[in-house]
């Protein structure tokens, strides 16, 4: 529904940009505050749904490419390094990339993705009338479904009553919305007599510290927040938490993205996954 959603924008953020004019060949460019890997997740349909309106790339679209790798101090290059190219459009991903590329640009179209609190950023002046030239997707729910999630893993593993929950450190521009997620994070987890800790990763070794630590303290849960250091460092958290019989799942939101539950006894992997949440989009 996400790729839907987001295809749909796009080609409708911009008539004049991508208006059918077959002599031209237009071009798009793509500011990603994580890697390839992350971005295949979403170009897979939108390729499909940009074909099917008539944009093939290596025909009438071009598609440039730049990634950050969670390194959000390259992002102010890398979209100066996109405006140069001037294409007709720039897609960004997350409160960060939207914020980089409108700050290069004031003049080309931008469809942001997976945006948090576009509103409290600056990027757009709201999410009924953005203003400028930056529309797109907010993945902001409600505070609320955390305690909802938090519900569901202690469905799925009703003896569990230490959880850990992982994020990346927060930007200092969503800090005050964050802190709304961790305030409805530890109501939740207090009504329900849960022990939830709160580790923040910055990069990949942070995530072998932690899981190193969180057996060895007894979480016996993860809650994963789905930000480009979890996501580009999947496999890395796969072998950390190999030995300790712990798995994680991920999805998408500005905080808790979605529940994985587990025991950490390295006799018995007893691990269910709750489901995933549901996108919330402006």
């Amino acid at each position: 529904m996400m790729v839907v959603g987001l295809g749909l924008t796009l080609l409708s953020a911009s008539p004049a940009a991508l208006a059918q004019q077959p002599a031209k060949v237009y071009r798009i460019g793509v500011l990603s505050t994580g890697g390839p890997e992350q971005e295949n997740f979403v170009w897979a349909d939108l390729r499909r749904l940009l074909r099917e309106r008539g944009w093939v790339e290596g025909q009438n679209l071009v598609v440039e490419w730049r990634y950050a790798e969670a390194k959000y101090e390259r992002l102010p290059d890398l979209a100066a390094e996109l405006v140069r190219l001037q294409p007709d459009l720039i897609m960004a991903r997350g409160g960060p990339g939207a914020t980089a590329a409108k700050r290069a640009t004031a003049t080309i179209p931008i469809v942001m993705y997976g945006a948090t609190d576009p509103v409290g950023i600056g990027v757009v002046q709201s999410l009924a009338r953005p203003g400028g030239n930056v529309t797109g997707l907010s993945d902001d729910p409600d505070p609320e479904i955390i305690g909802k999630r938090l519900q569901m893993l202690k469905e799925v593993a009703p003896t569990v009553s230490k959880v850990a929950h992982l994020a990346r450190v927060p930007p200092s521009a969503v800090v005050p919305l964050i802190s709304r997620y961790e305030a409805a994070l530890e109501a939740g987890a207090k009504a329900l007599g849960l022990d939830v800790r709160q580790w923040y990763l910055q990069g990949p070794d942070d995530i072998e510290k932690a899981f190193i630590a969180i057996p060895r303290e007894g979480f016996g849960a993860l809650h994963v927040v789905y930000v480009p250091v979890t996501f580009n460092n999947g496999g890395r958290s796969s072998t950390s938490r190999s030995g300790t019989g712990c798995r994680r799942s991920t999805g998408t939101g500005p905080m808790p993205s979605t529940a994985a539950s587990c025991r950490t006894e390295r006799t018995s992997e007893k691990c269910r996954a709750a489901s995933p949440p549901t996108w919330t989009r402006s």
